[in-house]
């Protein structure tokens, strides 16, 4: 599914600089700027890094490096056992009560942060939405979570960095990332003078 997702988006890319100079060739009075011109694929390859430096992808990089971080440390594998009632072991269960009292100080002092009122991370207005705590919303998600594993890790006496890192889902998502960002920009280029 994935692949035949990249391969769509891909393809909607190559056809879109044969399609946007036929359209602008046959209907000139329509003002559409064709990638397969000169100005186009000067922009094409001059904006490509601009277009992908956007805040979803570091929402993208902060998700993933958190769920691998959480995997790695078996920590999910550990609260399963715990709520099915499974036999663990006490340093399992040590680690579980550190990693949950971390989790909870992580909870409290971002709760403190963002929802009294005057509090640091609303907006000039006293709102929630938008403001600062908004707009970090995914990197205070995914600290908790990176470091809440991170405890839990070193706590039952693992490590999460000599592993080899399973980087799969992250080249994946990258790349659609990466093909979704510049057809958007390229359909907007091509459209929005």
């Amino acid at each position: 599914m994935t692949n035949k997702f990249i391969v769509f988006l891909a393809s909607l890319q190559l056809l879109l600089f044969p399609l946007s100079w036929l359209v602008a060739a046959v209907l000139p009075d329509v003002g559409l700027r064709p990638l397969l011109s000169s100005e186009g694929i000067r922009w094409f390859f001059a904006h490509f890094v601009d277009n992908m430096a956007q805040p979803l992808l570091v929402w993208l990089i902060l998700f993933f490096v958190s769920v691998d971080a959480a995997m790695r440390s078996t920590l999910p594998q550990m609260l399963r056992a715990l709520f099915r009632r499974e036999r663990i072991s006490q340093r399992q269960l040590s680690a579980l009560r550190l990693s949950a009292g971390w989790f909870f100080i992580c909870i409290v002092v971002i709760a403190l942060l963002a929802f009294p009122r005057h509090a640091i991370l609303l907006s000039i207005t006293g709102r929630l939405i938008p403001s600062a705590f908004t707009q970090a919303f995914i990197p205070i998600v995914a600290f908790i979570v990176f470091s809440t594993s991170l405890c839990y890790a070193l706590a039952d006496g693992k490590s999460l960095f000599y592993h080899r890192p399973s980087t799969n889902r992250l080249y994946t998502w990258l790349l659609i990332y990466i093909l979704a960002m510049q057809l958007y920009h390229s359909l907007k280029y091509i459209f929005f003078v």
